[in-house]
């Protein structure tokens, strides 16, 4: 199984969640939501978080059905959420779908970057089967395994 980190995309062009998170503060600002961008900062802020591509996307989709939300969330997110209202909805469908476009435009592939990413692919997958090939080889050894439990060959 191999697992990339978050940044395993940012050499093709992507950015990562984090640097998308700026971007996205200023799409708020210019769609009438700067103070909303400003309160979701600090919220996060307060619990040691930033403001990010998935925060800020979970938040106002969570925000556009906050019923739905809560009951998803479970009992501590009624209760600390006991006071909060739907006035939200309306204005934060239209985020939300400028949200999934800007994800969208921003992840998508470009076109330039096809041969390095297939350059950098190939050179990791080649590695891998080196690695798992030397690691098969290694355990298949009949007299390595019988030289560890102490018999003779």
């Amino acid at each position: 199984m191999i697992f990339l980190g978050a940044g395993a995309s940012r050499p093709f062009g992507i950015k990562t969640l984090k640097e998308m998170g700026q971007d996205i503060i200023k799409m708020f600002e210019q769609n009438g939501h700067g103070e909303l961008a400003k309160q979701l900062e600090l919220g996060l802020a307060k619990y040691g978080m930033t403001l990010d591509f998935e925060a800020a996307y979970s938040i106002v989709e969570g925000l556009t059905n906050l019923e739905d939300s809560v009951k998803q969330s479970g009992p501590f997110t009624a209760y600390i959420g006991k006071d909060l209202k739907d006035y939200y909805k309306k204005d934060l469908n239209e985020m939300l779908r400028s949200l999934r476009k800007f994800v969208w435009k921003e992840c998508t592939l470009k076109k330039f970057y096809e041969n390095k990413i297939v350059n950098v692919y190939d050179r990791l997958f080649l590695s891998i089967k080196r690695i798992t090939i030397q690691r098969r080889t290694i355990c298949t050894k009949p007299r390595a395994s019988n030289e560890l439990l102490g018999r003779s060959g």
